[in-house]
């Protein structure tokens, strides 16, 4: 069983509030979970407020899948002609290497995307 956390402060950002800039919010809410949990939790999940999901069936087929190697849970998307990207609508979830490989792309010039938003670097 995990412990319980206190509620935590919104991760550091400032961030054009509309839709379509929404892999900008995305983007902080993954580096400030690394930051702030990466090393506890072999999973991570990510879901909209209008996502069910049962957490014993999650955590029963999580169980069976490898830990020593990057998996991404999910939905993936590709426009034609463009990139790909994961469908938030679903949720999707990362194992501990998974979550440690994006977030050393996150600030990748491709990973970027065209955005209205900031997000701070962590001090080296």
């Amino acid at each position: 069983m995990h412990r319980r956390h206190p509620p935590s402060p919104t991760p550091a950002h400032v961030i054009c509030r509309r839709y379509n800039n929404i892999w900008q919010k995305v983007r902080s809410i993954w580096k400030y979970v690394h930051a702030s949990y990466g090393g506890e939790f072999e999973w991570t999940f990510i879901g909209g407020d209008d996502l069910f999901v049962i957490p014993s069936n999650l955590r029963a087929y999580l169980h069976t899948l490898p830990t020593d190697e990057p998996v991404f849970l999910g939905r993936r998307f590709q426009i034609p002609g463009s990139q790909l990207f994961n469908s938030g609508g679903a949720g999707y979830g990362l194992n501990r290497k998974a979550l440690q490989l994006l977030v050393d792309h996150l600030d990748d010039p491709k990973v970027q995307g065209g955005s209205e938003a900031h997000v701070p670097r962590r001090a080296a």
